[in-house]
């Protein structure tokens, strides 16, 4: 068997055999139940090497004590994580991101997580304010050096972040919402696709709006039928108002949240959308449906 050697001096973590095929095909996420074994000094949150059988180094990643996702792979092979490689990764997917940015849109995604070589971090860009989240152990011990590498590639008015998901809890992690950089007084303003939205950032869901959902609202616009639409969960109306640039009469928004639907009204107002032609009802989805069996919508979003 061939001695194992770390350069970077993380634990090896050793796969059972036949197992080594799924990061060999690239996929970030090792399963518990694929691990031979773990070293006892190896903690929760800890960054690890993954190893065949051979005790070959195949990645590099965090580990997880409380996850059925035992490793989130950050690189297929041996590497330093430090504040370096985060400034490399965050630069390369902002590079990926403007390519295909509008020149009328100035807030999106930056960091997908896995998509983007970080399992476990978002990263929202709003104008000059950025807004991150963590989701595992791991990545909330690298959290200085994720705010220093976010100062070093956006040089931001503000960071802030929304550490706030449910899954943070299988982390046995508590939530999290701090401004780390900068000030922030209420709403930040933005566009997309030629449209203008608020967003409430410390507040709202997600990190203050779907950004993730852009090409949906693209789509919208492209692409929305004629006639009446339905908007369901609207949050802050996004849809609705993408359906009415695509040609809708109509649009209804329902949401439970009384401050997600007054986000409606002001980004209504903000494209000077008449109230005639998009209202907002205070409802929980589900008991919307049971009580309008008779619908004339013509689309319905969810």
């Amino acid at each position: 068997m061939v001695a194992w050697i770390s350069h970077m001096n993380y634990s090896p973590i050793q796969l059972k055999t036949g197992k080594e095929a799924s990061v060999g095909f690239r996929h970030p996420w090792v399963f518990s139940g694929a691990i031979e074994n773990i070293p006892s000094n190896v903690q929760h949150g800890d960054l690890v090497n993954v190893v065949d059988r051979n005790e070959r180094v195949i990645g590099t990643g965090t580990y997880s004590k409380t996850s059925s996702i035992a490793v989130r792979v950050f690189e297929f092979k041996e590497t330093k994580i430090d504040g370096k490689w985060f400034v490399k990764k965050i630069s390369e997917a902002f590079e990926r991101r403007k390519i295909i940015i509008q020149k009328d849109t100035t807030a999106f995604r930056v960091v997908f997580g896995e998509s983007d070589g970080i399992p476990g971090l978002i990263i929202d860009k709003y104008e000059d304010v950025i807004v991150f989240q963590i989701a595992t152990m791991g990545m909330d011990r690298m959290r200085d050096e994720i705010i220093d590498a976010i100062k070093t590639v956006f040089s931001p008015q503000a960071i802030v972040e929304r550490s706030d998901v449910s899954v943070r809890k299988e982390e046995k992690l508590e939530a999290l919402t701090k401004i780390h950089h900068g000030k922030l007084d209420g709403v930040v303003s933005f566009k997309e696709n030629g449209l203008s939205f608020v967003a409430d950032i410390l507040e709202g869901q997600k990190t203050g709006f779907f950004l993730d959902q852009k090409d949906l609202r693209k789509w919208l616009i492209e692409y929305a039928v004629n006639g009446s639409v339905l908007n369901l969960f609207s949050y802050s109306g996004g849809t609705g108002i993408a359906a009415l640039k695509g040609g809708a009469t109509h649009v209804h928004s329902v949401d439970s949240s009384a401050e997600a639907l007054a986000l409606c009204d002001d980004n209504a107002k903000l494209n000077k959308i008449s109230k005639t032609k998009f209202t907002t009802e205070k409802s929980d989805a589900f008991d919307f449906l049971n009580t309008h069996q008779d619908s004339h919508y013509k689309t319905v979003i969810m």
